[in-house]
């Protein structure tokens, strides 16, 4: 068995601790935006909003400025929000966790693991929105992938180490 000894996981966890949390305010609700002042968010920032009431928390993304105040686009279901409604800053920019442990799971969109096998321990954080790899540097697919379908392997062949989007 051998012994990990690098700090490099908890020193990157330190540097991207945040000492203070940036509290605003919904200021307006208009159709599946929200409105408010919240210091210290940029575009891409991940905030927290609490509703009125017994009403969870749920996630929205900053997708714009307006003046002073910033523009939020929820990332679950609004119910209960209304004018004062909390928001917390939670990241500065949205992004998700990887790790080797993620090979062979289910997560939803916001990188949370559904398949009922309980939490996954991410070693690092990547940011979503990054640089585009440019397509002619990726390596030649030189195999393709059987799928065990026999529609999809004789008409649309799959590449090993090839994209593909899953539509349902």
């Amino acid at each position: 068995m051998k012994l990990d000894l690098s700090f490099d996981k908890y020193f990157t966890a330190i540097n991207r601790l945040n000492a203070t949390v940036d509290i605003g305010r919904v200021t307006e609700v208009l159709g599946q935006t929200l409105t408010g002042f919240v210091p210290g968010a940029s575009v891409g920032s991940i905030c927290s909003i609490k509703p009125s009431g017994f009403q969870p928390e749920f996630l929205a993304e900053v997708v714009g400025f307006k003046g002073k105040e910033v523009i939020l686009m929820p990332l679950g279901t609004m119910r209960g929000v209304g004018l004062g409604s909390r928001i917390t800053l939670l990241k500065p920019a949205a992004s998700v966790g990887v790790s080797e442990a993620l090979l062979g799971r289910v997560i939803n969109g916001m990188g949370e693991p559904i398949d009922g096998l309980g939490a996954v321990d991410f070693v690092d954080e990547r940011p979503i929105y990054r640089e585009a790899i440019n397509p002619l540097d990726r390596p030649v697919i030189e195999s393709s992938l059987s799928l065990g379908v026999r529609a999809i392997d004789s008409m649309m062949t799959v590449g090993q180490g090839q994209r593909v989007g899953i539509m349902a």
